[in-house]
């Protein structure tokens, strides 16, 4: 009986790789790019909103459609914070800003902003908040993160407006 159970143990954990690795990229698009399918992008990316962003432990992402330079902050429960300026701190990598003060990789559709910990994320509240760097357009935005987290916000047409503080525990 104790054989049996740890053969489905095992049966299961190789269930759940399988499905976790159907659900990386198998293509050769690169991080920050445009996509079609998660098939598309390369192993350890998904496509999110039409751009390829990593995937690991922990994503946080955020879209938007206005053609503008909204930029993403996280705050890490160790208070190090990841920005267009910060780009790695606690194991995260801020690895896709899709717009910039020069203009968006893809002005038509929608733009994204994404964090990965691919391997470990520090424990504790999170902190997320936008800030619309250049002011050129305003618009709404969403903030999600791969633990089922969802944040929708607002910002003004004006340069620097910031967003709420949107916490979430991880």
């Amino acid at each position: 009986m104790r054989r049996t159970a740890h053969v489905l143990v095992a049966g299961a954990l190789v269930a759940a790789t399988a499905a976790a690795l159907a659900s990386c990229g198998r293509g050769d698009t690169m991080t920050g790019q445009t996509c079609q399918h998660t098939r598309d992008c390369i192993p350890a990316d998904i496509c999110w909103f039409d751009l390829c962003v990593g995937d690991g432990v922990l994503r946080v992402s955020v879209r938007w459609e206005a053609v503008s330079d909204f930029d993403m902050h996280l705050l890490t429960p160790n208070g190090e914070e990841l920005y267009y300026y910060n780009r790695m701190a606690d194991g995260g990598n801020f690895d896709v800003d899709d717009c910039t003060s020069e203009g968006c990789v893809n002005p038509a559709g929608w733009h994204v902003e994404s964090v990965v910990f691919a391997d470990a994320a520090p424990s504790g509240v999170y902190s997320v908040w936008v800030v619309n760097y250049t002011g050129a357009l305003g618009g709404d935005f969403t903030i999600e993160t791969s633990t089922g987290n969802s944040f929708v916000g607002n910002l003004p047409a004006v340069a620097g407006a910031v967003s709420d503080v949107y916490d979430f525990v991880f």
